[in-house]
């Protein structure tokens, strides 16, 4: 993942968020962290000739007890840097203003700090301050950047479960999914296409077998699919939406269902329907479910396949806030999860900005 922070000059801010987030990723994954995550700074008004400010560098090397490269010259923020980074962070407001003014309006990879990691308030300007005022920003700095890990999942383990599919067909079928004006047929048609091709990759790796066969020209050994041992569990009522299509994939596969509902009292999940494939304690599992939110059904439903004895799980989702991924992995380190899209955040209210709207409401045209 390709992160680059911003500022103004190149010379504060920006620069001291670069050396202080790179040192948090050696924390936790070592040296091999750090390049494993590209991690750059630059500034909108940067003049590609100064360096880091004198009191800025007394302070990190306060903290981290190291030497700073005083050679390293500011970088200038251009379009190109849109282009090759995962996600860019201002350090302002005002800094992320301008970026969407000079350049593109539409671009989805910049955000303000505080507000990716739901924190308010800019980091203030240190330029010209004395070391205390510096020490002050490297505070700031160091509690946003912590929420930043813990947001980013950036943890090796967590980093092997999840996969992003990216692929252009994906994204474009759910862009068209996102659109609040697309119909009731279409958004379901779109849903099970899409679970179509998460599950090709979800099963890229399923345990297969030989079989004899006869072709028009010849006897050989044909690869298969026990589809029998595969079981698509769709989470009711939204998780429905994704099984025609998964189904196409392997049609002989068993199906399960799981349905749950929070109880207002005490906020805690309540099993109110549960039917498996017998011996699926011996089966692969597929849990279906179009949005992780807060991740709480997902995580309530696995906890349920477990206690059936099913060893072997993975997720298929549509949509999925960082929030919701984490929870998940905090939970469980062995479960793989294939998502289409890791959206933004999630919002006070608990729904994924900018995601789709309720996928259930959208999937069977109610309210």
């Amino acid at each position: 993942m390709k992160i680059l922070f911003v500022c103004t000059g190149n010379t504060c801010r920006s620069v001291m968020a670069e050396f202080i987030f790179k040192e948090k990723i050696k924390e936790r994954l070592g040296e091999a962290g750090v390049e494993k995550f590209y991690i750059d700074s630059a500034g909108i008004m940067a003049d590609g000739v100064s360096v880091i400010s004198s009191n800025a560098k007394k302070v990190l090397e306060k903290f981290y007890g190291k030497k700073f490269n005083p050679s390293r010259k500011c970088k200038l923020f251009d379009d190109k840097m849109i282009e090759n980074y995962d996600i860019i962070l201002t350090v302002t407001n005002k800094h992320k203003d301008i970026i969407l003014s000079n350049f593109d309006e539409n671009i989805k990879n910049v955000f303000v700090i505080s507000e990716f990691v739901e924190e308010n308030g800019d980091i203030d300007d240190p330029f010209m301050g004395s070391v205390e005022v510096y020490e002050n920003t490297f505070h700031r700095l160091d509690f946003l950047l912590d929420k930043l890990l813990d947001k980013l999942n950036i943890l090796e383990d967590n980093m092997k479960k999840i996969f992003e599919i990216n692929h252009p067909l994906i994204k474009h079928k759910l862009s068209i999914m996102r659109d609040k004006y697309t119909c009731v047929s279409e958004f379901r048609n779109l849903c099970n296409d899409i679970s179509m091709f998460l599950g090709y990759e979800a099963l890229k790796e399923v345990d297969v077998f030989e079989e004899n066969i006869h072709t028009p020209i010849k006897s050989m050994k044909a690869v298969k699919i026990l589809e029998e041992s595969i079981a698509f569990v769709a989470v009711l009522r939204a998780g429905l939406g994704m099984l025609d299509g998964i189904l196409k994939i392997l049609p002989s596969a068993k199906v399960g269902h799981i349905g749950l509902y929070r109880d207002e009292d005490t906020l805690k999940a309540v099993e109110y329907f549960t039917k498996f494939p017998k011996n699926i304690s011996n089966m692969n599992v597929i849990l279906l479910d179009p949005m992780i939110a807060t991740g709480g059904s997902i995580v309530d439903s696995i906890t349920i396949l477990k206690k059936h004895g099913v060893k072997s799980i993975k997720i298929l989702s549509l949509i999925a806030s960082p929030e919701g991924l984490k929870r998940i992995n905090d939970e469980f380190k062995d479960i793989e999860i294939y998502v289409a899209a890791i959206d933004e955040k999630l919002n006070e209210k608990g729904y994924i900005v900018p995601g789709l709207g309720d996928a259930g409401d959208r999937i069977f045209g109610t309210e």
